[in-house]
């Protein structure tokens, strides 16, 4: 999202839970104009994409429209 036109942000919000499991956090809505599906990072597991990382290196490849 953004990689050719970039993008705008249009709002957002702050969010304080009060249970544990409550976002505290922030929300924010981006608007882009782009030809191509947003890039997506490949990993072995779908869950965290991160997982079993020992080093910084990423694979970023081209997403699709499935």
């Amino acid at each position: 999202m953004g990689l050719e036109h970039g993008a705008d942000v249009s709002g957002g919000t702050i969010v304080t839970g009060a249970a544990m499991g409550d976002l505290s956090g922030y929300t924010l809505t981006l608007s882009a104009m782009e030809v191509k599906p947003a890039n997506f990072v490949a990993s072995p597991t779908i869950s965290d994409p991160y997982a079993g990382m020992t080093s910084a290196t990423v694979t970023v490849t081209v997403g699709t429209n499935s």
